[in-house]
């Protein structure tokens, strides 16, 4: 997937034009945006939302380590605003890196400090965006046991959408869009990185089931660049192409798994009107369930919404096979036979239009030469009377004498000029018949 792109104020950061940083907390930030946007991360929002990283707050003025009002100091990582910790607590261990896996609790606030929703005990992966991008780049900054706070806009919270938390007996915590939010982040253990063949196959079937689910959430919310990108880390232990990385065992509950994957990574092509990308996502789903409804129904609607009507109908075909009863391919199936008989029927008026106009044209031809024949033949000297004369002056160029004729087009032209005409028509002819006979 495409790097996410940067920008200018996250430019200067990385690059080192914020002179006011702390230098030790200048090498932390462009650690963190190297691992993490720096890393094969998707684009939030497309490319265009990362441009305005810097203009969420407007031109940043500040320094990435500024003083609040109680003199407690903030790491501002993306030099705009959007992004800022503060260490509640000191931690005494190492740092994750990008691709760790790390235990944390959390508490989610509104700026005027109403919980949200907390505390929730997590164990993620470091750069999957497995809760909120947010942590992504902050836990880098963290050390283990480490207690922060973490200030961030909606964007990269909960995507610019409205949340809304139900709680059991209260009020529902409604999230506005586009606000602030604010986490209390405790990182309480890191875990040794995970190693393809050193895991369990239960752990296995868990990280796939929370990183589908989180690819879900995140359909849900138009997200679908992201969900993607959560899709294919959950692939990444299912069904992975690296023959070092293939699981030993593939059991009736892991094809389950690969196959409902495959098919929610291909409804996010669709969305996404990536269509070579949704028929690859749905030819690995027939390639472990050849009569599988769900892949077979999407192929068939993107060859429908390509015109390719014919190649639709055979995918809709396997899949009326496979289920008698479905009624909504079915009556898809109905739909494509009858836009497919009337495109054949347009392509055949078209042919038709052609012949019959070729037709007329040489018919038209051919009576204004044989007019003029006749007309010097009826008279005494051999030549056309006045009125045929001007008749076939203005049907046709006054034809040349032999001689000049000859001068002009080399020996054997003329003759080859006839029998090149006469075999285009004929095989012109010989096509259209071919197709109207079908």
């Amino acid at each position: 997937m495409d790097q996410v792109s940067m920008s200018q104020e996250e430019i200067d950061f990385l690059s080192g034009k914020k002179t006011e940083v702390a230098e030790d907390e200048m090498e932390e930030g462009k650690k963190a945006l190297e691992d993490v946007l720096g890393s094969a991360m998707p684009a939030l929002e497309g490319e265009e939302a990362n441009e305005d990283v810097g203009a969420e707050q407007g031109s940043s003025e500040t320094a990435a380590a500024e003083d609040d009002e109680s003199g407690e100091e903030w790491l501002d990582i993306l030099g705009s605003g959007a992004l800022r910790k503060k260490v509640l607590t000191a931690g005494a261990g190492g740092k994750p890196e990008h691709g760790s896996r790390v235990t944390i609790r959390y508490h989610t606030f509104l700026m005027d400090d109403t919980l949200v929703e907390g505390p929730i005990d997590a164990t993620i992966t470091c750069g999957d965006c497995d809760i909120v991008q947010a942590f992504d780049m902050v836990l880098l900054l963290m050390e283990e046991g480490e207690l922060a706070l973490v200030e961030t806009t909606s964007r990269f919270a909960f995507k610019d959408q409205v949340r809304t938390v139900k709680k059991e007996g209260q009020d529902d915590i409604v999230v506005p869009k586009d606000s602030k939010v604010r986490f209390e982040v405790h990182l309480q253990k890191i875990h040794p990185t995970p190693q393809h063949g050193a895991v369990t196959l239960e752990w296995v079937m868990e990280e796939c089931t929370l990183k589908r689910k989180r690819g879900n959430e995140l359909f849900a919310i138009g997200d679908y660049g992201q969900a993607v990108w959560s899709y294919k880390k959950a692939l990444e232990w299912i069904d992975n192409d690296d023959p070092a990385k293939k699981l030993p065992t593939v059991t009736p509950e892991v094809k389950e798994m690969q196959i409902s994957t495959w098919n929610n990574m291909a409804q996010a092509y669709m969305k996404l009107t990536q269509y070579k990308e949704t028929i690859e996502a749905c030819e690995r789903v027939l390639k472990i369930d050849p009569d599988n409804v769900k892949a077979l129904y999407r192929s068939a609607k993107v060859y429908t919404g390509h015109a390719n009507f014919a190649e639709s109908i055979k995918f809709l075909t396997r899949a009326n096979v496979a289920d008698p009863s479905n009624k909504t391919v079915s009556s898809e199936l109905q739909t494509m036979r009858a836009h497919l008989k009337n495109q054949q029927e347009r392509e055949r008026a078209m042919y038709r239009r052609m012949v019959s106009g070729g037709s007329s044209s040489s018919a038209s031809q051919t009576t204004s030469t044989a007019s003029a024949a006749s007309a010097a033949a009826d008279s005494p000297d051999g030549t056309a009377s006045s009125t045929a004369s001007a008749q076939s002056s203005t049907t046709a160029p006054e034809p040349q004498s032999p001689s000049a004729s000859s001068k002009s087009r080399g020996p054997g032209m003329t003759t080859a000029v006839l029998y090149g005409g006469a075999a285009a028509i004929a095989s012109l002819a010989i096509g259209v018949a071919v197709y109207l006979l079908k």
